[in-house]
């Protein structure tokens, strides 16, 4: 089966606003005033972005439903493909956190407040590069759909908790909505029409529902442009980024994009410049290592060559 480039191109787009929101806070830039905007569209949709394309992939691959052993199956490839990276890299930065600290050159409070005993929760919960929380909630996120979900039918009436709670879920639920009608020559026009609503409806509303319904919005509106720039060589470029964010997810921060900033801040770059530095350098650095690493037998660290 060829390779969908449609959720290469969206997760293209999505790390570059992973790198945007580390960017963002290692330039000690402002989230409000003429920031604002930026700011809210950046951090709204990095990750759901995420969500979005690993359950468009699972719905176009699965289309007919799976029965128990394929979906453990599924879960098992998943596990392998996001755990082990999110295992070994969080070992790295917690133990590159905790060299900081005794040696006296990273402040700020300690990683295991409790010693010993607050490692399983320092490592769940990403003390020492916390954008690694994604990684098991794309897991958790694709055994709902593959093997908890067939137990569970929807109800006829009212809502199941456990799919009310799962925010993540409802992003990826968006994402196997639209491949199921990938093939209709409404299915853009359509979700187009869907993101102006959302994004109408995020003016009209306030709080969370405000959050919610301008991430809706964003969504529907990229994986529009996705589907609209398809071919043309920003989709391409896209493509091919997306196609490697793992490498970048697990190299540009904690340590890249922070060293980054730090040159940029003590060089005393305007602000827009500096992030959008900031993001190109964490991102070609990202790469730059990420091949050495491959040259030297290490992209297994990432899965390479694991389709997904």
């Amino acid at each position: 089966m060829a390779r969908a480039t449609n959720p290469d191109a969206l997760r293209g787009f999505g790390i570059l606003l992973v790198a945007a929101i580390h960017g963002f806070a290692y330039l000690d830039l402002p989230t409000t005033g003429g920031w604002a905007a930026p700011w809210f569209l950046v951090h709204q949709i990095a990750v759901p972005i995420f969500f979005l394309a690993d359950g468009w992939i699972f719905a176009s691959r699965h289309r007919i439903g799976m029965g128990t052993a394929e979906g453990g199956r599924m879960l098992a490839a998943s596990a392998r493909r996001l755990m082990v990276p999110w295992a070994l890299f969080s070992l790295l930065y917690l133990a590159t956190r905790l060299a900081g600290e005794r040696a006296g050159v990273l402040g700020g409070a300690t990683v295991l407040p409790d010693g010993v005993a607050s490692l399983p929760l320092a490592l769940w919960r990403g003390a020492a590069a916390g954008h690694l929380y994604s990684l098991p909630a794309l897991l958790l996120v694709l055994g709902w759909r593959g093997v908890i979900e067939p137990f569970f039918p929807p109800a006829e009436i009212g809502v199941e908790p456990l799919l009310a709670a799962a925010t993540g879920l409802g992003f990826a639920a968006i994402g196997w909505a639209l491949a199921e009608q990938e093939a209709s020559p409404r299915a853009w026009t359509t979700a187009l029409a869907a993101g102006v609503g959302c994004a109408i409806a995020a003016v009209a509303i306030e709080g969370r529902g405000q959050e919610l319904a301008g991430q809706a919005a964003y969504l529907l509106l990229a994986w529009t442009a996705a589907r609209a720039l398809s071919g043309n060589v920003l989709h391409r470029a896209a493509a091919w980024l997306g196609q490697r964010t793992m490498q970048i997810y697990l190299l540009h921060a904690p340590i890249i994009i922070k060293l980054t900033c730090d040159i940029l801040r003590h060089a005393h770059v305007p602000a827009p410049a500096a992030l959008l530095a900031a993001v190109a350098v964490a991102v070609a650095v990202s790469l730059a290592v990420a091949a050495v690493l491959q040259r030297i037998g290490l992209a297994w660290v990432w899965g390479a060559g694991r389709r997904a």
